[in-house]
């Protein structure tokens, strides 16, 4: 109905463009609205909470094929003398690097500080630093200054070594709601020996090492004008400030998003069970080892968009896993839309609601076209992420929402205007059941051709009478017989189209007409069925008006069955619904004809049926009739017409 009642926009007046620019209007100001909400940040927080939820979708690999393996400082090993209590002594350090390595890792990472030796003062410090000399794969957690941090140096022999080194506080501190999503990879610094050198974060080092194994290494290439960091199949660009859901993000060193693609669970063992012998032999081979804690007593957790706290080892994991399998299969960096894409994506949801705004008639339907529209965004989104992009998705619904809920409420508006208008038009001419009808139906009110039954009626002697009486007598007298004319019309579910003086002019079939023989068959016989109802009753309104000394009159009716131009003319302050064609013409020919002139009477002089050739054959089966011969000439009409005068309903005639 909604579709239909957009289309009588245009065709019920002049008034379409003022009416559709409002609801352009409306569309418009929600992109305006929305565009400054996405541009100043507002939406940042919910675009960040999907992203979380779609890591939280991500399908996770099995355990044993993570290349990540987590030995854990957990709280009975901060406690245990036989590890040297906490912190570990730099001889204990030592032979738990030699221990590890001894399973024959690609590389082994410390999440651990040691920027002074461990007891002060003592000679176990030679001892770890000829184990990591000796043992090049291993790389020592830093942290770098900022601008809220001071920074944590590594042990002294290594600041020259930055193949070795680690940060440990990659991680940018200003992401929304303290969440860690993303990752700085590396940043070009100027630190200890005061020359400008590229400080890996832990995991991407350690990636790095695991992946040099393979022949893999970080490589840039320019393409299209653009820098590309390659590193096996894995392209890489660095996080810009809007990208994806972000807004105006910090910037700072070369920054990833992480996708949490590692498994649900690292395998891990205690630190007891690897000082104890109690691994398997080859738990480490060819795996990269991670040193970490994993205790509550040292507050080294982090919020994730997993929805859990997570030790900073096991981030530090996801980013080895992350890098190591997108060298592997490409698939480990998430891709963004151009600013340019996002507004235009803005751009469709926002015609998206207004066509669910426009089209949508009733709560159902509309429900239902919202429901659709935010299940597509909300999966095209999903579709999107598992396929290597994050696309904003609260932005064009942002943009869907509104503008479908304010066009539905000036849809439902402008329907209760033109349901108003129409019923202006309609409401005094058809019977309740007909209107609705209408209502139901306004797509199909323009002025198009139709077949029906023109019915005219018209009272004899009107203008003499009206000569000699007073304007108020005049009208009440003519009122009384309007309201019994137009009765029998309305309850044979006909149309009153337009009373003309003492003249009525009907119509039967209209406005909405039926297709087929039956139904004009059904119309002719309403037509001439409240023809001979306005007959008697108009006899019998007579007799009465008679004998209260008021003047009576006589009636005279004309039918004429065929095709007509019918629907709303007028302007923008006058609509009207009227019917146009020989058919009217000849019908008010029929109604007007003086049989007299002609040396023709006919029964009853209070009231006169005549019909045309067509209306005849479809109602001849139920009323009695004759013809009047010869055929008559009438005025305007270029050929002679065959007329029949109907006289009454058969007794045994069958309702249609």
């Amino acid at each position: 109905m909604r579709k239909r009642l957009l289309a009588s926009w245009r065709k019920l007046g002049p008034g379409t463009g003022l009416q559709v620019g409002k609801a352009l209007a409306l569309a418009a100001a929600v992109l305006v609205a929305v565009t400054t909400l996405w541009r100043v940040g507002l939406l940042q927080f919910l675009e960040l909470k999907f992203y979380d939820h779609c890591v939280r979708q991500t399908a996770r690999p099995r355990e044993d094929t993570s290349p990540v393996v987590i030995v854990a400082l957990r709280e009975k090993d901060l406690s245990n003398p036989a590890h040297g209590c906490w912190p570990m002594s730099d001889q204990k350090l030592a032979e738990m690097i030699e221990m590890l390595a001894a399973g024959g890792p690609h590389a082994i990472g410390l999440d651990l500080f040691r920027p002074v030796p461990v007891p002060c003062g003592g000679g176990e410090s030679e001892v770890l630093k000829r184990v990591l000399e000796r043992h090049t794969n291993v790389v020592m957690a830093h942290n770098l200054p900022r601008s809220r941090q001071s920074g944590t140096p590594p042990p002294a022999y290594l600041t020259n070594r930055a193949e070795q080194l680690g940060v440990v506080n990659p991680f940018p501190a200003a992401e929304p709601n303290n969440v860690t999503r993303r990752v700085i990879l590396y940043e070009d610094r100027t630190l200890y020996e005061g020359e400008e050198r590229r400080y890996w974060s832990l995991g991407a080092q350690l990636a790095l090492r695991y992946l040099a194994a393979e022949g893999i290494v970080w490589e840039e290439v320019e393409r299209d004008g653009q820098i590309w960091d390659l590193m096996g199949r894995l392209e890489l660009q660095p996080l810009e400030a809007n990208d994806g859901g972000y807004v105006a993000l910090e910037r700072g060193g070369y920054q990833m998003l992480l996708t949490y693609s590692g498994p649900a669970r690292f395998p891990t063992y205690p630190l007891s069970d690897v000082f104890a012998g109690k691994v398997p032999p080859d738990a480490f081979r060819g795996k990269t080892v991670l040193v970490g804690i994993q205790a509550e007593s040292v507050q080294d957790a982090m919020a994730t968009p997993l929805s859990v706290l997570q030790p900073g080892v096991e981030v530090h994991a996801h980013t080895i896993c992350q890098l190591i399998t997108g060298a592997h299969t490409g698939k480990g960096s998430l891709r963004f839309l151009p600013e340019w894409q996002e507004a235009a994506a803005l751009l469709a949801a926002v015609g998206l609601g207004l066509a669910v705004g426009a089209l949508a008639s009733g709560v159902l339907p509309f429900l239902l076209g919202l429901t659709a529209g935010v299940v597509g965004i909300y999966f095209a989104g999903g579709w999107a992420f598992d396929h290597g992009y994050w696309i904003p998705v609260i932005l064009p619904m942002a943009g869907f929402l509104p503008t479908a809920g304010l066009v539905q409420v000036f849809g439902f508006d402008e329907e209760r205007k033109l349901r108003g208008r129409i019923t202006g038009i309609f409401g005094q001419h058809v019977s309740p059941s007909v209107l609705e009808l209408i209502l139901a139906e306004q797509g199909r009110l323009e002025p198009k051709a139709v077949t029906t039954t023109v019915f005219f009626a018209d009272l004899k002697g009107f203008t003499t009478m009206a000569s000699q009486r007073s304007p108020q007598e005049v009208v009440h007298w003519l009122n009384q017989f309007t309201e019994v004319m137009s009765q029998p019309v309305l309850l044979r579910n006909g149309m009153v189209i337009d009373f003309i003086g003492d003249a009525v002019l009907a119509g039967f079939g209209l406005p909405i007409p039926a297709e087929g023989e039956e139904a004009r068959r059904r119309d002719a016989v309403n037509a001439v069925g409240a023809a001979l109802e306005l007959g008697a009753a108009v006899c019998a309104l007579n007799e009465r008006m008679v004998a209260a000394g008021q003047p009576g009159t006589a009636v005279r009716i004309g039918l004429c069955t065929g095709s007509v131009v019918a629907g709303i003319v007028g302007s923008a302050e006058r609509l009207k619904y009227t019917v146009i064609g020989a058919t009217v013409n000849l019908a008010a020919r029929l109604e007007s004809v003086d049989l007299a002139d002609r040396g023709l009477t006919l029964p009853n002089g209070n009231f006169r049926l005549l019909v045309n050739e067509e209306t005849w054959r479809l109602v001849a089966a139920q009323f009695d009739g004759t013809e009047l011969s010869p055929p008559l000439s009438l005025k305007g009409i270029p050929a002679p017409v065959r007329v029949w005068h109907v006289i009454r309903e058969k007794p045994q005639a069958k309702a249609l």
